[in-house]
């Protein structure tokens, strides 16, 4: 019953989309029991309604409190609902400001039990050249997050009007315009599962250019070479042609770490999802010497996100005790965006690997 009632308010309900068309008859029966069941929102003046609908939203389907983001996030959603309920005049006023309920603290911290290294980074990218039949295409998508902090829905939009490569291996550009995140097809105009939007956090036509260090120009240039393009000129599509299916991005990922890490390792939190790929890449950018966050070339700039969360949330850290291994690992001057390893020093190489990749042989 409970999930009948769920997904008919989830696929039509609350669907603008759907909600004005015809639906199922077990739908309607759904959808008239909640209308039947469901108190005037004029009940939300009352601080008891109010709590309960509160602790509500801040607990899972199995009792147990909902992580802090997820509250936050849904508390925001009934705020707005109750201020679009004093706009139609069935309330004088929010009544949540006054009530005496306090969301989760949310810790904007990188959990660093996710955070990988430099040389886990290589190893994970390598081992998804591995998985058939996405991984080889998928190779240089996963690559743009690591070496220039991309995005996820960034990446997997990545046209080939937006890079700039010269003709020798050198510094090149990638032009961010446009993202296209996993929505669903229900929740999309165009009825395509990832959407069309503009830039995270920033005006519709805003456009963020981030250097592309000579590895990554290389790796561009032997997608480009190998794969080619879309017939709308994207790099990278999932196997029947289409944009890359947010279920193969993950499935690929998992798979290569499995193929990457020990069982034990990859029962952790270490590099759980791809956005670990971005985490360690300004992380990396900090700790080789990258201006600081606020800086116009700082890592907040070139990744996209604001100088008050780039330390908290994008720098995944390298802890202090190894940032002397790290950053004797790389050049002078290329670790501060190509994550460039030095061939001509392996005992540091070596001293690296003792010290981050003991679980990756």
């Amino acid at each position: 019953m409970e999930r009948a009632l769920r997904s008919a308010l989830f696929r039509w309900a609350f669907n603008t989309a759907r909600r004005s068309s015809p639906a199922p008859r077990d739908v309607t029966e759904a959808l008239e029991w909640v209308r039947r069941n469901s108190p005037p929102v004029t009940q939300l003046a009352r601080p008891e309604v109010l709590r309960r609908a509160l602790d509500a939203i801040a607990s899972r389907l199995d009792g147990q409190l909902a992580a802090a983001t997820v509250v936050n996030r849904k508390c925001a959603v009934l705020h707005n609902a109750i201020e679009y309920a004093v706009e139609r005049g069935l309330l004088e006023q929010n009544p949540i400001p006054t009530l005496r309920w306090r969301a989760p603290t949310m810790s904007h911290e990188v959990d660093e039990r996710s955070v990988i290294n430099p040389v886990q980074a290589r190893t994970l990218l390598n081992a998804v050249r591995e998985v058939l039949l996405s991984g080889p295409m998928l190779y240089a998508c996963y690559a743009c997050s690591y070496y220039a902090a991309l995005r996820p829905e960034e990446a997997v939009n990545l046209r080939a009007a937006d890079i700039r490569l010269k003709e020798s291996d050198e510094w090149g550009e990638l032009v961010l315009r446009r993202t296209s995140p996993h929505a669903g097809a229900e929740w999309t105009n165009s009825g395509k599962h990832r959407d069309d939007r503009g830039l995270k956090h920033r005006a519709n036509n805003a456009v963020r250019i981030v250097p592309a260090s000579p590895e990554l120009v290389v790796i561009l240039r032997r997608h480009l070479e190998e794969f080619g393009t879309a017939s709308d000129g994207r790099l990278f599509r999932g196997e029947r042609g289409h944009a890359v299916p947010v279920i193969t991005y993950g499935r690929v990922w998992q798979r290569a770490r499995a193929r990457a890490f020990t069982p034990e390792v990859c029962a952790s939190p270490l590099a759980e999802t791809p956005y670990a790929l971005r985490h360690a890449a300004v992380s990396t950018w900090l700790n080789a010497g990258l201006p600081a966050p606020k800086s116009p070339s700082g890592p907040a700039t070139r990744s996209g996100s604001s100088s008050r969360c780039t330390p908290r949330v994008s720098m995944a850290r390298i802890a202090p005790s190894e940032n002397a291994c790290a950053t004797h690992s790389f050049r002078p001057r290329q670790p501060q965006l190509g994550h460039t390893l030095v061939t001509d020093a392996p005992s540091s190489a070596a001293r690296a690997r003792a010290r981050f990749g003991a679980s990756l042989t």
